[in-house]
């Protein structure tokens, strides 16, 4: 609250005689600067922006200018031959189309410098810790630790290798003085945690070459320059902070987390303290300049991302939006939450005479002893098994079942004794993500294949002992996910995974995010299907058991509804099912072993969620891995395609994992779709690489 307190929109100030009629001329420069044939449109007097999307810009003084960003639509060459020499480069995130010629700029002699926050995802040493932590090596013969799992790092658009030179030295209030600029830094996190804006404002009178004035601490004003007053023209450089009034690129970006709405919230508190600057003008990277309402146009953002942000916690939403939430209860307050990176610390709730509970296991019992395991979790599970034995007389594992493809579920069936023993049983769209853990980039993945021995399909019923137990696909929290109805001593039961928690647990869902291919009209189908299974309990992970509530179920299927017109309204194609889907343009395997100067075959998946038919145009390369490779494909709506490709990986490669990116045009413009796939270059036997 002392955030936005202190970063509330000022009053307007009294404009001096005279002020508004300067403002007026000045704007009126926009309507006669036309797009010049060089690729640089002039939308003010020394405010110039590159043709293509990401856009970049420049700021001129007589000759020099300095470059806000360094997407492949800046280019220098047209700005020399306009007798312009580059003195600095500006970046405001770590983007890789955003800051696709950093390294190049620098290479050539130009002073590229960025966030102190974006070092962590832009140096060349950072870049390599990213890419090593989010594919983690299986080691035979270890049992790794949870978090030692793949895309664990919510981060987007990460270049393949940083950007070497760039200098970081960027924070919060500091204020670069150029020539007759004056340049100030306003964190902006959001769109991405190291995420700048940088506010310029002409006629200062501190002539620097670039120079940073000490830093003023956030909320603390600022005298403006000699000759400036508070009328002067205000140009704020918003990277990607808003595209255009109440709209964000990529918006899935903004999901920091699958769960938590920081990333929502942080950027709605973002556009709040641009709003105060007053802009004039709003350069936005993605997104046509915005010369009119512009205080407006930040505030209808910032509204719209506060009421995203309420709306990723069901619980928010039952008790702030709605009201009086419907009493119900846990059905083992002991195990509640209890699951730790190390497993399940409590002992076995009976919940019923053939029903136990551990934290993120559940034990289904045969009257004859056997036991089937939903959700096999970590390394002290052969413990609890053992527990199973000693305390009740079960046992042996049957089977074991996973409720969805994170690895805090099905850690524990590489921890049993006697792994032949028992069958593992996963909906097929599970068992095609756990027993390929290399085939897409899908967060929380173990590196361990499971071999799974029988793949469920979507409402198909099979036999376990004297139980009937009925699959159920079940997006919610991610697409991977499957709902298991069975009735246990006269009880309804659903096994639900991590899609529905009490009100009073967590957030009350287990989040929907993109990287998890998990959206809100998923939540609506599968909170509608609990509606018409009317169980009597809901079997939740992570020790969540609850008793069914109807009600309750009811305003979940209206959070859910809510929350994807409140995605919808901040997308800019008008469908959050298309501008937060990070995935419809994929390689398949995403991650490929191949030797150097080989074959590499695979497939582009393209999938086109939108009600009509799309172009797509999709290009793969990183010179020094492969070749380029280009492909169109006219998708139908609603449909996917596939298209083999091939690829000859350059002679030479050292070994080691190597990324290449790709870019996706969508009927002639650019896509919000993060495109990679990684190539693994493995050891050669006595080559020492």
């Amino acid at each position: 609250m002392g955030t936005r307190a202190a970063c509330a929109p000022r009053t307007a100030p009294r404009r001096r005689p005279g002020a508004w009629l300067a403002l007026v001329l000045w704007l009126a420069s926009f309507a006669v600067s036309g797009a010049a044939a060089d690729g640089w449109r002039e939308l003010a007097p020394g405010v110039l922006r590159a043709a293509g999307m990401p856009a970049g810009y420049a700021l001129t003084d007589g000759a020099a200018a300095v470059l806000i960003g360094a997407p492949r639509s800046s280019d220098r060459a047209a700005l020399r031959a306009r007798g312009l020499t580059v003195e600095l480069a500006l970046l405001t995130h770590h983007h890789r189309d955003s800051c696709e010629q950093a390294a190049d700029w620098v290479r050539e002699g130009v002073p590229v410098r960025a966030g102190k926050m974006s070092a962590a995802w832009l140096s060349p040493e950072a870049v390599a810790n990213f890419w090593d932590k989010s594919m983690p090596r299986a080691t035979p013969g270890r049992f790794p630790p949870l978090f030692e799992r793949f895309w664990g790092q919510w981060n987007y658009f990460v270049q393949p290798a940083g950007s070497a030179g760039v200098s970081f030295d960027l924070e919060d209030g500091a204020v670069i003085a150029w020539r007759g600029w004056r340049i100030e830094v306003v964190a902006t996190p959001g769109h991405s945690r190291d995420h700048l804006a940088f506010v310029a404002r002409r006629g200062t009178s501190e002539q620097g070459r670039g120079q940073l004035v000490p830093a003023t601490p956030v909320g603390t004003s600022r005298p403006h320059p000699e000759g400036q007053g508070s009328d002067a023209p205000v140009v704020v450089f918003c990277g990607d902070a808003l595209a255009a009034a109440g709209k964000i690129w990529a918006p899935f970006t903004l999901d920091w987390h699958h769960v938590n709405s920081d990333g929502q919230q942080a950027a709605s508190d973002s556009l709040r303290r641009l709003a105060a600057t007053r802009p004039t003008l709003l350069c936005p990277e993605h997104g046509d300049a915005i010369l009119t309402n512009t205080v407006a146009a930040l505030t209808l953002t910032a509204e719209r991302l506060e009421r995203l942000a309420l709306l990723k916690s069901f619980e928010r939403y039952t008790k702030e939006s709605v009201g009086e939430p419907p009493a119900y209860s846990f059905l083992a307050i002991d195990q509640v939450a209890s699951p730790n990176p190390q497993g399940n610390p409590q002992p076995w709730t009976r919940l019923l005479p053939h029903l136990y509970l551990t934290g993120n296991t559940y034990a289904l019992a045969s009257k004859d002893g056997p036991v089937l395991l939903v959700d096999a979790y970590s390394l002290n599970l052969t413990q609890r098994v053992a527990e199973l034995k000693r305390d009740f007389g079960l046992g042996p594992v049957e089977v074991v079942t996973v409720s969805h493809a994170h690895n805090d579920h099905y850690t524990g069936i590489f921890a049993l004794a006697e792994r032949e023993r028992f069958a593992v049983w996963a909906l097929d769209r599970i068992a095609d993500v756990i027993s390929d853990p290399w085939r897409f980039r899908a967060p929380y993945v173990d590196a361990r294949p499971v071999s799974v021995a029988r793949r469920l399909a979507d409402g198909e019923e099979v036999a376990w002992r004297e139980y009937r137990l009925r699959a159920r696909h079940h997006p919610g929290q991610t697409i991977f996910g499957m709902g298991l109805e069975v009735t246990v001593d006269g009880k309804r039961c659903v096994f639900t995974g991590d899609n529905f928690y009490h009100a009073g647990q967590y957030t009350g869902s287990g989040g929907w995010s993109a990287l998890n291919r998990g959206l809100p009209r998923g939540y609506e189908r599968t909170a509608r299907r609990i509606l018409e299974a009317r169980p009597d309990w809901m079997l939740a992970e992570h020790g969540g058991a609850f008793a069914f509530n109807e009600e309750d179920f009811r305003r979940r299927v209206r959070w859910a509804v809510d929350a994807a017109v409140a995605a919808d309204a901040i997308s800019l194609s008008g469908d959050h099912e298309w501008d937060w889907d990070l995935h419809r343009v994929r390689v398949e395997p995403h991650i490929a072993a191949v030797g150097a100067g080989k074959k590499l075959t695979a497939e582009l998946v393209v999938t086109n969620p939108s009600a009509r038919e799309r172009r797509f145009k999709v290009r793969l390369a990183r010179p020094e891995i492969i070749e380029a490779v280009e492909a169109e494909i006219v998708v139908a709506a609603g449909a996917e395609k596939r298209q083999a490709l091939a690829f000859a990986l350059a002679p030479g490669i050292p070994a080691g994992r190597h990324i290449v990116p790709g870019d996706v045009q969508v009927d002639g413009e650019a896509d919000p779709v993060d495109l990679f796939f990684v190539v693994i270059v493995p050891e050669v036997a006595g080559s020492g690489r």
